[in-house]
């Protein structure tokens, strides 16, 4: 999709320099066939993804037939052949049903992305507030985790009925900066969603599930490193070709949802720290007794 973007580029960049009743003819003609050609490779790709999910049900579809044509031939074990039939059959269907219409490219996402995150950094440096991250989990769920950036340092850990304000501004100035709905709180949802049971309670655990939803449900990397540290309180994550840059960035996607995941499956604070290296994040808290002995 490369050339895709490229063109897309060239096409914003001509647009935005000179009106096209400006252009001579030459460039006029020029820009048609870059409009064309990007509409082109768009339609192309969403017509590849959508051409993968039909021969993804297709094949869940031959599965289901043949098993239900086994389940004919050899009685013996024709309970569990129709169950395989059963559910390829239905796996086949839901698959061809459930195909997107619309994909949205990584370079799309990015861009929102970073639009918010310069916001966000921006909000933090005319509020005079620290560089300190601290996803808190909170009780109420209408709240669920907030990203809580401090005004001063030392700082402490605000109420949860302050934390459900965006400007915490209360009596202890060591208590006061922002609370804000980090992007981690809103992916949790659909992460939590797909788990084939409950969400961890141990470090390892959690890193784990958030490392296969990262890869495989939300591909926006394509591979996760975890360096733990039970005893004191640090995981170590980073990535190989993150689809929203480097992991330095504010509130980072996939630093924020593992940051979550953490607060909600431990139930304490988790702190985010720059490893100083690019797509590399540490994230800390405060380890339990118990953990120092797995």
């Amino acid at each position: 999709m490369s050339t895709d973007r490229h063109a897309t580029e060239h096409q914003q960049t001509t647009e935005e320099s000179t009106p096209d009743d400006e252009l001579s003819p030459e460039l006029a003609a020029q820009l048609e066939t870059l409009r064309a050609e990007n509409e082109r490779l768009r339609s192309s790709y969403a017509r590849a993804r959508q051409s993968q999910y039909r021969q993804t049900a297709i094949g869940f579809a031959a599965v289901g037939l043949v098993a239900t044509i086994g389940a004919l031939v050899f009685p013996s074990t024709r309970t569990i052949l129709l169950a395989l039939g059963g559910t390829g059959v239905f796996a086949a269907v839901l698959t061809w049903f459930v195909t997107p219409e619309r994909f949205v490219s990584a370079s799309v996402g990015d861009a929102v992305y970073e639009a918010l995150a310069r916001n966000h950094e921006r909000l933090c440096r005319e509020l005079g507030l620290t560089d300190r991250r601290i996803y808190v989990p909170t009780t109420d769920p209408a709240t669920g985790v907030r990203l809580f950036v401090p005004q001063q340092t030392p700082f402490e850990i605000p109420d949860a009925d302050d934390l459900s304000a965006l400007f915490v501004t209360t009596d202890e100035a060591t208590t006061r900066g922002v609370a804000l709905r980090p992007t981690g709180e809103t992916l949790f949802g659909e992460f939590e969603s797909a788990l084939s049971g409950s969400l961890a309670d141990t470090p390892g655990e959690v890193a784990t599930q958030v490392r296969e939803a990262v890869v495989e449900q939300f591909e926006i990397a394509d591979a996760v490193e975890l360096d733990l540290d039970r005893a004191d309180g640090r995981l170590t994550v980073s990535t190989t070709a993150s689809v929203y840059g480097d992991l330095g960035r504010f509130d980072h996607p996939i630093v924020s949802i593992t940051a979550v995941a953490l607060a909600r499956g431990l139930d304490r604070p988790v702190r985010a720290e720059l490893a100083g290296e690019e797509n590399v994040a540490t994230l800390r808290w405060e380890p339990a007794e118990t953990e120092s002995d797995e």
